[in-house]
């Protein structure tokens, strides 16, 4: 059986930019490497076919980057956490930018903005 795809926007990186994201999915469960509980979102690129990935870490030292994504979103911040089905279909505006991880460019946001 033959099988045709496009396999030319594969390793396509995104320009350097702000783009409008929403929120497809998300996993709460603990790290592979820590043992410790991270939130993993999965991002649609708006007028894009591409996803872009997310990983926080639930640690107490560690919220403020996902405070300041809750806050992009317009999610209320309440002292005992949040539902992630609050988080689902949410659009934040996010600055993306390439880095190189492990030997290979990949995009990354590197903060988060309120959806205009």
């Amino acid at each position: 059986m033959e099988i045709q795809l496009d396999m030319t926007a594969v390793d396509q990186l995104l320009e350097e930019g702000i783009y409008n994201l929403v929120v497809e999915e998300a996993v709460v469960k603990d790290s592979a490497s820590s043992g410790k509980p991270i939130l993993n979102l999965r991002f649609q690129v708006q007028d894009s076919n591409r996803k872009l990935f997310e990983t926080f870490s639930l640690q107490q030292q560690a919220l403020f980057r996902l405070r300041d994504f809750l806050v992009a979103a317009g999610i209320e911040l309440k002292p005992t956490g949040f539902d992630t089905l609050e988080i689902l279909g949410a659009t934040v505006r996010a600055k993306v930018v390439k880095e190189t991880y492990e030997g290979k460019e990949r995009n990354k946001i590197q903060s988060y903005l309120k959806a205009e």
